[in-house]
């Protein structure tokens, strides 16, 4: 499948008034396609809305180029409230900018982190532990409550049997239970 930038980047031969200078392989895994780019004598080629105009339009996601919509509105918001074009730097740490004295600290750190976390996993598993130690004894105990509970509920019914086969025969009774 071929497209050009102007497919792109929405251009149509009207709205470029410069010819094409120059044109750019490209090849993603399943496509292949070739970029024209215009010439920038009049501002009309910006570089990193082409390539994430690419970007966006090969991996089928518009994020990239929703931030750079975004980004050049509030350039144009800026220019016409008279302020300066605002300038954005990424900087990014490299390994190997890092002092003998940085990475000696890094790998203490580490190394710090690393036994702290040990430490932690441990104290977690002793936790862990006693806590199952716990349930194990509670719930013993529950189950010899419950045995005790069993146990009680079946002697007040072997006394209740009892109180209700003598009761007929108590003459203890038969005395108290008299009117008042």
């Amino acid at each position: 499948m071929t497209k050009n930038s102007d497919e792109v980047l929405g251009m149509t031969d009207e709205s470029m008034s410069s010819p094409v200078t120059m044109e750019t392989e490209c090849s993603s895994t399943s496509n292949s396609y070739n970029i024209l780019v215009p010439d920038d004598d009049f501002g009309l080629f910006d570089a990193d809305l082409a390539e994430t105009a690419l970007k966006a339009w090969s991996t089928g996601v518009l994020t990239p180029i929703l931030k750079e919509e975004i980004k050049y509105k509030i350039q144009a918001k800026r220019l016409q409230e008279g302020k300066e074009e605002l300038k954005i730097e990424y900087k990014t740490c490299q390994n190997n900018q890092l002092s003998e004295e940085d990475v000696q600290r890094r790998h203490k750190r580490r190394d710090d982190n690393r036994q702290a976390a040990q430490k932690c996993r441990m104290k977690k598993k002793e936790k862990t532990d006693e806590l199952l130690n716990e349930t194990d004894k509670l719930e013993e105990k529950n189950d010899e409550l419950r045995d005790t509970i069993e146990s009680l509920k079946d002697e007040r019914q072997r006394l209740s049997e009892m109180y209700e086969m003598h009761e007929p025969f108590c003459k203890k009774m038969k005395r108290n239970s008299a009117p008042f």
